[in-house]
Order: structure tokens, then sequence, then C-alpha cells
């Protein structure tokens, strides 16, 4: 399943353990849209794993899916007799701590900022911040001294509309969209050290 959807969305399946696997986009593939199609694609194999539990296979396990966007180093690795094509990075000790994360908290899919960064000016799927998740722990010490966290978001759908009621969907989805910018903004608050908690107390009624 998982392997049909990826190839679909021009992703590659980069490593495979009894209990995980990784899968990359715009590492060893060029993919233009990698964070549209990394989100489309958990959605997919999500969806296809729940019509598969409601037919005969209630056994099933669920499964949580971290997205994580950014910089890796690509190329070439290993030995003159066995090489292998992929990336080096932190990235790929946070994705890890993304998928971590959502098994934790219960979350289906969690992407980290970039990917929310790269998708906002046309959304696809809607992504909601729900927590500001920090990566220190796991990384060597920064020089920078801003936030060492970022803020994440839950993966809830995707963004459609029927041929029939397109007007209507479109100004619900704006409207869903604005909320959740809203709730952004708080996050990102504090993530950067907002403490004025009365401010946010009255920004939280206007929502």
């Amino acid at each position: 399943i998982v392997d049909t959807v990826v190839r679909k969305h021009r992703g590659v399946m980069e490593n495979v353990t009894p209990l995980s696997c990784l899968l990359s986009w715009n590492v060893v593939r060029p993919c233009a849209s990698h964070a549209q199609a990394a989100c489309l694609a958990a959605l997919q194999i999500q969806e296809i794993l729940q019509d598969h539990r409601l037919q005969k296979y209630r056994s099933l396990p669920h499964i949580c899916v971290g997205i994580w966007s950014g910089p890796v180093v690509c190329g070439i690795f290993g030995y003159e007799t066995l090489k292998h094509a992929g990336g080096l990075g932190l990235g790929y000790n946070h994705v890890v701590e993304l998928q971590e994360y959502a098994a934790l908290m219960r979350y289906s899919i969690v992407a980290n900022w970039q990917t929310y960064d790269l998708i906002k000016a046309a959304p696809c799927v809607r992504l909601l911040a729900v927590d500001v998740l920090d990566y220190s722990s796991r990384c060597r010490k920064q020089k920078s001294t801003g936030p060492m966290g970022e803020v994440v978001f839950e993966v809830i759908e995707e963004i459609t509309a029927n041929d029939d009621e397109w007007m209507y969907q479109l100004a619900a989805s704006k409207s869903a969209l604005q909320s959740d910018e809203f709730i952004m903004e708080l996050w990102s608050g504090l993530q950067q050290g907002m403490h004025d908690l009365s401010n946010m107390v009255d920004r939280l009624k206007q929502c």
C-alpha cells in the first residue's frame, strides 16, 4: 500500500524496518512540490488503511506519520562495492521525533513549520498548529540564540471542491484556514517567548 501511494506521488521509499519506513521526496528523485506530495501521500495511506479496517482487516495497526521539510545533503554514499543514493542531515532525526510525537499525542500525521510554509501560498491540505516541538534534546548544541524548536502542525485533510458545490466549499475552507492561521499565530507567539497572558486570553476569546 505504502509503496504504491508513494510512487504515485513521486516519492521514494529509502528504508524499511519491521516497525517503520523512511520515505523521501526531492532527495533521490526531483519533486518540486515535495511538501504537498508528502502530505497528500500520508493522507491517502491513512485513508486506504482505514478502508481496509472497516472492510475485513480489523487487525491492521494504526500508524502515525511525521513529515519534515528542510535542507539535507544529497548524494551517493557508501563503498565502491556497496553504494546508496540518499541524504544526510539532522532532518532524518527530526522526522523520527515528529513521528514519535504524533504517536505519543495520538495524531495521525504531524508536519513541521517549513512544510506549512511551503504550501501556505496554495494550500492543498489543511494544517492546524498544535504545539511547539523542541528538537534540542537530540541535536548538537546550536550557536543560535533563537528558539530551538518550531511550531508543528497536524495534517487534517485534503482541501477539495466538487463542481456543484465549489463556491460553498471554497468559502468554508477559507473560513477554516483563517481560524487555523489565528491558532498558528498564538503558537508562534509561544515559540518566541510571548508572556503577555492577558493579551493571549483576549485573542483566544476572539477565536
